[in-house]
């Protein structure tokens, strides 16, 4: 049985946390757009040293909430 959580996104599996810039550039969007995202509640995120950075756990929900990627 093909285990569908093994399955990953090129790039989003390299680190659990990732910045505005690598997020916008993995995703093909701007940073405004992840910002929005941020504040729209769409993907998560925290500040860290002045810095924020995304979780790739909640990239990948939001992907599979709007349909770009396939559910299991």
């Amino acid at each position: 049985m093909e285990n569908y959580f093994e399955e990953k996104i090129k790039g989003l599996d390299e680190y659990r946390w990732i910045t505005v810039e690598d997020c916008s550039e993995k995703l093909g969007i701007s940073t405004r757009t992840v910002f929005q995202y941020l504040k729209d509640g769409k993907i998560k995120g925290v500040k860290w040293k002045k810095r924020r950075l995304i979780d790739t756990v909640s990239i990948m929900g939001f992907l599979i909430r709007e349909g770009v990627m396939d559910k299991p």
